[in-house]
């Protein structure tokens, strides 16, 4: 059946043969296709054919892509089973009938998918590798599970320096690799040491280029790995030597051929060696083998400086004597061939010594090789101690497990694969590649399908290592590996109008080749639009030669004048856009990097246009986070001078620049240098009353956290100390957030293990992007990047004419030849020497794909617009005669082909802004000078001026932080107690952090064990007391064994150490205190976690007690009528907060422990008295009181038990084994 649009599709014939499951299929579909669409309707035709769902397999690239894949799938499955699917056009009804088809197989198999979308098997390429390499740990070579590092960073650097420290040891290899390296690094230690860790971190791609293992030997180097390099060299140089020779005029390259032949008979210059001499009998242009090399060099000697194009002839510049006709004649030649091309093509082929490796490279090289080999093997001895990996060791690893058993692999996965989807097939990197080839082997590509969809002109992951050649290699050959796959290309555009469509058919026919495309770039093929147009649509350039300034500072203060104009102009489109077609329109825009939206985010928010800055902001560069990141530093270092002025100026506290002097000493030379904390106190008698009071709060806050130091983890104490300053009522809901999302990482960092240092938290940190609020009709704000896939009414596009980044050089750099099996590696050049020529090519060669991947990048940003599109560049004008200057590395560079037709001078508007108003705000004005501009980062955004800095919040007088959050109760003194605040969410997840439940799992574990071993000592004759004695002392022997158990829930080394003095601590504390002692003893019935189970299907509840027992009405009391339930804490105070939080305590837990009790009570005599407890082993505290039937209530709902489920009817299952389900014995208590 063929897919039916508003407008007859010029590619339904593709379309149709895409729905054929019997055979496989590649698709090229460019932006605006109906891609998703198409891939879910196959993904539903294939589902009715098979006996598993797991047998249709769909991958893409990104989490968010797998959520809305499988989201369309479930909500067509949902609106056919409800009858509420839509029929309104062919492509409706086809895809309601598909899902119907499915919905009968479902109901065959009992495949329940409505029920258990879990059953689909949609997901990201890494969550495959994941799979496989967990399901088959001895084919993959992962021995057991471990847990993937979210920045595995510093492990990279840990492994990276222990290489280096082995330097000067018994392995004479190693050192002398280490030696070859130093020395051409002239020593620089930390250097070697830090791009050696950056290489780990890309080993996916590397790893099989290089030898490694058996293949590091002297003789395999040299007589294998060598020679193969060589000859991919040579096959490199003779193509450098064609592509030169195609790149002169050929007039012109024959007369140059003449003078040199001419030149090789003239007399030298003085003693050194005739540039010209190989030169003799060759008066025609050479050849491009390997032995015509030398010709070459000697034109490019005639041609070049090593400058740049050579202005001179005279003999002491080219070292040959050149008459004055050969010197007009070669100045003339010059002038008419110049080209950057050409110039970067002549300075690659002279570089080449010849087509083999220079020996001092190679032997750096070598070096490096074994280098790296000792570094993985020091990561992977560091993975397994730790029991950690990365993302790059699953991928390995999964890759690893296929080779091995295809098959074995496929299976493991639930069940036999039949079928693979593709989607976005072009950001592929090689080992990808590999190994989707690897998974579908031995496929006959009829029962077993591939269907792989992607866009060529939409690669924009080179950063990956995305081979967009790969893509094309299979539209070209129609094949994956041995499946002969059927070739299809879409043309239809859903997306755009029919006049933008048209507009950018035109200018992307000039961007990019029509056909034929050389190496590494894509052809275009027109769109056919499905829409009509509309009023305002089409695409509009705004471009403008800035004429410099005179001298740097003027030229700068030119270009941000530019870009306050662009942003200005912006503002403006923005505005009468929303005029014209309403607030509901869509509109976006879209920069190339995060640093080129700050001015046009000022201008929106001063012109009163809402904005949603989508994964630009840094977590880091958010001021709540900021603050809370002064709270940490303060609380590790006591003397960080920054932490506690950061402090002092945070809205808690809101101190003035005037005071903040006086309070620091600035006007005391005797104390200006004196430690800050205390200086403080001393000094707060100098202010007004009302900023005095704020400063000692802040003091009484900061000196209660710093005394509990110890006593919790380091998050949580950081939650504590920001909540009692009052942090988190200087922010809103996602200020809020955002410093959720930051104690989680201080969280994680701690249960990882690492250190907790400055340098280290900002490196997590930054990698995070900060929360947006929901702004109802707000111009989103992204990179182009972030973009892909999505689209708006308008986009515009700014900043075509900015750079966007440097290029990062790496110990060794690497080339995969296009359409080749070779590959040229080159290590980095010496340190202040010249890159060598190998590496001069593959610098060039990846410089050449960036720019092929910048047409791509501006065809993304351009096709997100589905009625109009606004394009902005402001490239610098010639001083000569005020032409553009278009600098290499840009999106309009990119795009100039099309924007050279669009060029003209063009006033930016100005536009009219309104004030911002706020709310209470307390304002200081700030003077910049030399030393802020020689301070920033980014001199093209700073202006020297004066400017009033953001104003800041701050906190009211009366309010008292520590009373709001306990919602009026009485304050309960400057430092907010651990647990205070139950109501309001906290940053653990829910079951606790995973460091707290490995802790609590242990101490259940290790009192069981107690209570069994007192019961064994008293039934062997000793008395209760003298048993649990014995105890005390044999505690402190189970060390091992605590270890052990922490080491087996997954806590690394570092963070096993700490947690076992707290398991050890807690067993100690619960023998030595009187509760605890009592709580220890075999009473009537005594069990510990016995699980109970109520109800049935989703009615049903499981709870698990942690300890219940029948004796006396009291502690020690005799008697054994009542029923205790005690629910063990792992929340640590000091004794002076102890009543107080208690008392908290039980407020926070009654209702969960009446549940318990009202469950038990189903199995009882209804006069049973029942006793609750709540015991915490780290005070040795109990507190404890006394259930009625009062209390009970007619039903338990699962929010009173902390799980899931109904009413309860009471039903008891004994258990042996150790679980912590209802994930409340934490150590936040």
């Amino acid at each position: 059946m063929v897919i039916e649009f508003p407008t007859p599709m010029s590619d339904a014939a593709e379309r149709e043969a895409a729905l054929d499951v019997t055979t496989s299929c590649i698709v090229e579909a460019p932006a605006g296709s109906g891609k998703t669409g198409l891939l879910i309707q196959r993904f539903l035709k294939l589902l009715a054919t098979v006996d598993e769902p797991a047998q249709v397999l769909a991958l893409t690239f990104t989490n968010k892509a797998t959520a809305e894949m499988q989201e369309r799938v479930l909500a067509a499955l949902s609106s056919t089973a409800d009858g509420t699917a839509k029929a309104d056009s062919d492509f409706a009804r086809l895809t309601r009938q598909l899902a119907q088809a499915v919905l009968t197989r479902d109901a065959e198999r009992g495949w329940r998918l409505l029920q258990r979308p879990q059953r689909l098997n949609i997901r990201t390429i890494d969550s495959l590798c994941g799979e496989i390499a967990r399901s088959l740990p001895l084919l993959s070579g992962e021995a057991g599970v471990t847990r993937p590092m979210q920045d595995a960073r510093p492990i990279y650097a840990r492994a990276a320096r222990a290489v280096m420290m082995q330097f000067g040891g018994e392995d004479e290899a190693l050192n002398e690799a280490v030696r070859t390296v130093l020395l051409h690094r002239d020593g620089d230690l930390i250097f070697c040491e830090r791009v050696l860790a950056e290489m780990l971190g890309t080993r996916e791609q590397w790893g099989s280029l290089i030898p490694l293992g058996s293949h590091l030997t002297e003789e395999h180097l040299e007589h294998v790995t060598l020679p193969r390099l060589n000859a991919s060299l040579e096959r490199v140089v003779c193509g450098a030597m064609e592509e030169l020779r195609d790149a002169f005029d050929e007039e012109a390259l024959l007369e140059i051929a003449a003078i040199t032949e001419q030149l090789a008979y003239a007399d030298p210059y003085k003693d050194y060696p005739h540039p010209f001499r190989e030169c003799g009998g060759m008066p025609v242009p050479p050849g491009c083998g390997p032995d015509q090399l030398r010709y070459w060099k000697a034109i490019a000697h005639a041609l070049l400086t090593k400058d740049g194009w050579r202005a001179s002839h005279n003999t002491n510049h080219v070292f040959a004597v050149v008459d004055a006709k050969a010197k007009a004649r070669l100045k003339e030649l010059i002038e008419s061939i110049q080209s950057e091309e050409l110039k970067d093509l002549l300075n690659i082929v002279r570089g080449f010594e010849g087509a083999v490796y220079p020996r001092e490279q190679w032997e750096v090289a070598k070096a490096l090789f074994r280098l790296l080999e000792r570094a993985l093997v020091e990561l992977q001895l560091l993975f397994a101690r730790e029991g950690v990996c990365d993302f790059t060791e699953i991928a390995l690893a999964a890759r690893t497990a296929l080779k091995e058993n295809a098959f074995e692999a496929q299976s493991a996965l639930g069940a036999p694969l039949r079928h693979l989807l593709v989607d976005e097939m072009q950001d592929t990197s090689s080992g990808q590649y590999d190994l989707l080839q690897t998974l579908t082997s031995g496929w006959d590509g009829a029962s077993q399908t591939v269907f792989l969809v992607g866009d060529p002109k939409q690669s924009i992951y080179l950063f990956r290592q995305a081979r967009v050649d790969r893509f094309q290699g299979c539209m070209a050959s129609g094949l994956l590996g041995e499946i002969q796959l059927s070739v299809l290309r879409l043309s239809s555009n859903f997306r755009s109008t029919r006049t933008l469509v048209e507009e950018l058919n035109g200018a992307f026919t000039r961007i990019f080749p029509p056909h034929h495309a050389p190496e590494g770039d894509v052809e275009f093929h027109t769109a056919t639009a499905a829409k009509d147009p509309v009023e305002g649509d089409g695409a509009q350039w705004h471009l403008r030669a800035i004429a410099p300034g005179d001298g740097l500072m003027e030229n700068r203060r030119v270009r941000r004048r530019a870009v306050r104009q662009e942003a200005r102009a912006i503002a403006t489109v923005i505005r009468q856009w929303r005029a014209r077609k309403g607030e509901t329109s869509t509109i976006a825009v879209l920069t190339r990097a995060r640093t080129h939206v700050t001015e046009i985010a000022n201008t929106l928010r001063r012109a009163g246009i809402p904005y949603r800055a989508v994964d630009l902001e840094s977590l880091s560069e958010r001021q709540e986070v900021l603050d809370v990141m002064a709270v940490t530093r303060a609380l590790l270092h006591p003397a960080d001078r920054v932490a506690w002025v950061a402090l002092l100026r945070a809205p808690w506290c809101g101190v003035e620049l005037a005071h903040l002097h006086t309070l620091v000493a600035g006007d005391d030379r005797q104390h200006r240098g004196d430690a800050l904390r205390p200086l403080l106190r001393q000094r707060t008698s100098l202010l007004p009353a009302p900023a005095a009071s704020r400063v000692l709060r802040l003091l009484d806050v900061m000196d209660g956290a710093l005394r509990h130091a110890g006593t919790a983890a380091l998050a949580d104490r950081v939650d504590r100390t920001w909540r009692s300053l009052g942090g988190d009522l200087c922010t809103d809901d996602v200020g809020r957030e955002n410093v959720r999302q930051y104690l989680r990482v201080l969280d994680a960092m701690e249960t990882d293990g690492e250190a907790v240092t400055l340098p280290a938290l900002n490196r997590r940190v930054e990698r995070l992007f900060a929360q947006t609020g929901h702004v109802a009709n707000a111009v989103d704000i992204m990179t182009v990047h972030r973009a892909k896939g999505l689209e708006w009414d308008l986009v515009i596009v700014p900043g075509l004419h900015r750079p966007a980044g440097r290029d990062a050089f790496t110990a060794l750099e690497w080339l995969e030849v296009a359409n080749s099996d070779d590959v040229l590696l080159a290590p980095l050049p010496a340190k202040g020497g010249q890159a060598e020529a190998v590496l001069q090519y593959i610098r060039k060669r990846r410089r050449e794909r960036v720019y092929l991947e910048l047409k791509r990048l501006f065809y993304v940003a351009a096709t997100r617009a589905r009625v109009s599109l606004h394009l902005y560049g402001f490239p610098e004008a010639r001083a000569s005669d005020g032409a553009p200057t278009v600098k290499a590395g840009t999106l309009l560079k990119a795009a100039w082909p099309a924007a050279s037709m669009e060029f003209r001078v063009d006033a930016i508007p100005e536009m009219e802004t309104s004030p911002v108003h706020g709310i209470e705000l307390v304002n200081d004005t700030f003077e910049t000078g030399p030393l802020a501009l020689a301070a920033s980062a980014d001199l093209e955004d700073v202006e020297p001026k004066t400017f009033r800095l953001p104003s800041f919040q701050r906190l009211p007088d009366g309010v008292d932080p520590i009373r709001s959050l306990h919602n009026s109760q009485p304050a309960m003194g400057s430092y907010l107690s651990l647990d205070a605040g139950t109501t309001r969410q906290r940053f653990a997840r829910p079951q606790g952090t995973f460091g707290a439940r490995a802790v609590g799992n242990a101490i259940h574990a290790f009192v069981e064990r107690v209570t069994q071993a007192v019961a064994h000592y008293i039934a062997a004759g000793e008395t209760p007391e003298s048993a649990l004695d014995h105890m005390a002392r044999e505690v402190p022997q189970w060390s091992t064994a605590i270890h052990a158990m922490l080491r087996s829930g997954g806590l690394p080394p570092a963070a096993v150490e700490r947690a076992a003095g707290t398991v050890e601590r807690a067993l100690l504390q619960m023998l030595r205190s009187t509760d605890g002692r009592w709580l220890l003893l075999q009473h009537r019935m005594s069990s510990n976690e016995a699980a109970w189970r109520s109800g049935e299907g989703t009615e049903m509840v499981r709870v698990r007690l942690d300890r219940s027992f029948f004796a006396g009405s009291k502690p020690g009391a005799a008697g054994e009528d009542t029923l205790w339930i005690v629910d063990f804490k792992t929340a640590d105070r000091a004794a002076g907060e102890q009543d107080l939080f208690l008392a908290e305590e039980r407020i926070t837990y009654e209702q969960q422990l009446r549940a318990y009790a009202a469950m038990r009570l189903k199995t009882l005599p209804a006069d049973t008295p029942i006793m609750l407890a709540l015991f915490y082993p780290l005070m040795g505290r109990m507190i404890s009181w006394q259930f009625t039937a009062d209390d009970a209530p007619t039903s338990v709902e699962a929010s009173d038990v902390g799980v899931s489920g109904g009413a309860i009817t009471a039903e008891v299952e004994e258990v042996s084994t150790l679980t912590n389900s209802k994930g409340q014995f934490s150590l936040f208590g």
